[in-house]
């Protein structure tokens, strides 16, 4: 059943109410940025590659963190894995690193960066 108090979302047939962090979702259906769903499996794998340093696969966290596919939103960590995918020369990745950007604080965007540098530091 869907709440008809929140708007709603389509990925591929499917829908889902929008919640009030998901902007960044609607921003993308606005714009016609073509997101595919992530399942728990795609994710484990995207996780196991970005420690080898694919640039796909740190974009593809960065996705997933940002929209909730298979984990829950988090702008923090999907800018980390955006600017990580971005540092590797993934320019779709620094589109959206700006773009959740301007739904973080300056606090948050500090904690993803370090948390980037910190990642770097472990899986050059």
């Amino acid at each position: 059943m869907t709440n008809t108090h929140l708007p709603s979302l389509s990925f591929f047939g499917f829908t889902m109410p929008m919640r009030q962090e998901e902007s960044v979702a609607r921003r993308v259906m606005r714009r016609k940025t073509k997101v595919a769903c992530i399942d728990m499996d795609s994710l484990a794998q995207y996780e196991q590659d970005a420690k080898t340093g694919r640039a796909d696969a740190l974009y593809n966290l960065g996705l997933a963190y940002s929209t909730g596919q298979g984990v829950n939103t988090d702008y923090v960590v999907a800018h980390k894995w955006f600017n990580l995918a971005a540092s590797r020369g993934v320019e779709e990745a620094k589109r959206w690193r700006n773009t959740i950007a301007e739904e973080m604080n300056p606090g948050q965007i500090a904690q993803a960066q370090k948390l980037a540098w910190e990642w770097l530091s472990i899986f050059k």
